[in-house]
């Protein structure tokens, strides 16, 4: 199995009932028949007049899967996001942008809570021997061995098209 990046887009708004919020939530909606991402902190809040009046651009983001092809991941994004399968969709997968397949790496793990961890789970702990991977924000690299991931190297002339149901999709083996 390897892991893929998956560059997407989404709707995304905030709605709060306040001036200071921690958002603690969030879900995807459709809103007049559009799918938007909402984060919340009062869900009485959740209306389409309040969700209309908070509206934000469509925003960059991501996410990571573990499979064996690429082809694999992109089918396993769409079940992982219901939203993604909707007629006007909340999140899509950025076609302009490519999925990258990252190096190998006998130390990369992830955890029942989808957080990536460097070296066998600690016993107790959301961490690996080797501490957090680089995958997590703000991680740096172990400050032993070498860490394939951190070095990795994207030779953009090697994208290529790849087809799933009918749609293409920008492909890159990080190297």
């Amino acid at each position: 199995m390897s892991f893929y990046f998956i560059p997407l887009k989404e709707r995304f708004t905030r709605v709060s009932g306040g001036k200071f919020t921690s958002f603690r939530c969030g879900k995807y909606m459709e809103v007049d028949n559009i799918g938007i991402f909402v984060e919340y902190d009062d869900e009485k809040l959740l209306t389409p007049e309040m969700i209309r009046c908070h509206l934000t651009p469509i925003r960059e983001t991501d996410c990571i899967i573990e499979a064996n092809t690429p082809q694999e991941a992109i089918e396993k994004f769409y079940l992982k996001f219901e939203a993604a399968s909707w007629e006007n969709p909340a999140v899509w997968i950025n076609d302009q942008k490519p999925i990258i397949q990252y190096p190998p790496c006998e130390h990369l793990r992830m955890t029942k809570t989808s957080r990536f961890i460097c070296g066998p789970k600690l016993r107790g702990e959301d961490c690996g021997t080797r501490g957090m991977c680089v995958l997590e924000w703000g991680i740096d690299p172990p400050p032993t061995g070498r860490c394939p991931i951190d070095e990795m190297v994207i030779d953009k002339t090697k994208t290529e098209e790849i087809l799933v149901n009918g749609k293409k999709y920008l492909f890159v083996v990080g190297q």
